[in-house]
Parts: C-alpha cells; structure tokens; sequence
C-alpha cells in the first residue's frame, strides 16, 4: 500500500471514532446512577404566643411537628410527588381559619407544593377541639437540577372572636 492510502485509512478512521465515541458516551452516560436531591422544610410559627393551632404527626396529638424533611430523592426523568400527613388541631376556644405559604416559589422552579384535606387548607375554618388531616405535598418536575433545596414553611391561625 502506499502511503496515500494510509492517510485515507487512518483519517476515516480518525472520523469513524470521532462519531461513534459521543454516540457510545451518550448511551452509556445517560444511564450512569442516579444523583441524590434533599429537600427539607422548617414550619414555623409566627403567631408564637398567640397560635392557638397545634401540628402533629400522629392523630393522637403527641408528636409535634417542627420541621418536615423528605430527605435525599434519587434524581429522577419522570415526575416525582411525596406527601407527609399533618395533623392540625384547634386547641383555643374560637374558630380559627388556617392559612399558610412558604418562599418555594419564590426559589426554584424544579419543585411545586400543594397543602390540602380535601380542599386546598388556606382558609378553612376550624371549630374548637378539632382534629383536621391535612396532606402536605411537593411534586419534583423531571429531571430537576440536583442539589440541596430548603425552604420556609409558614403556617398561621386567624381567630374569629
């Protein structure tokens, strides 16, 4: 062979391997472990010495609820929503409407947040003594940067007198 076929050989070559790498990289890569996501939340109170709402993780009101952590999240493509179960009582002697909001939205945009029972909690009215369920969700759109996301979480009562 002369050397102009050599050339032609190793350049087609040189061509053949500057496709095929990206294309192999790509298939292997996109399958690599997925990234852990934490996300956690602090509720507060705001309302301190006036709140007449208690929150609690059980229905027998014995374990107070100061922060919520959904701790590490595998990365993932599709759309992930996790829930925690909050228990909210009246624990004054007025009806109370809840209501609450957070600095999420005001974060990311890889994160969304619902606070429902059956209707969204903002402004329900809660009677004296009452035990309300609520559920308390965030839903991670897919494929969310990874990181570490925290936010606050407020939640107040307004009593009617």
């Amino acid at each position: 062979m002369d050397i102009g076929k050599w050339k032609i050989l190793a350049v087609s070559f040189a061509l053949i391997c500057s496709l095929a790498v990206p294309a192999l990289a790509y298939t292997y890569l996109w399958r690599t472990p997925l990234y852990p996501l934490s996300a956690g939340i602090i509720l507060r109170d705001p309302a301190a010495p006036y709140m007449e709402l208690g929150f609690y993780w059980d229905v027998g009101c014995t374990t107070p609820v100061t922060a919520i952590d959904f701790g590490e999240i595998p990365f993932s493509t599709e759309p992930i929503m996790l829930a925690k179960t909050i228990y909210i009582r009246n624990e004054g002697t007025n009806a109370t409407s809840v209501f609450w909001n957070s600095t999420l939205s005001g974060t990311t945009t890889a994160i969304a947040e619902n606070w429902e029972h059956t209707l969204p909690l903002n402004a329900t009215v809660m009677e004296p003594d009452y035990l309300l369920t609520t559920s308390y969700q965030i839903f991670i759109n897919a494929s969310p940067p990874t990181g570490t996301y925290n936010w606050t979480l407020t939640v107040w009562g307004e009593t009617y007198i």
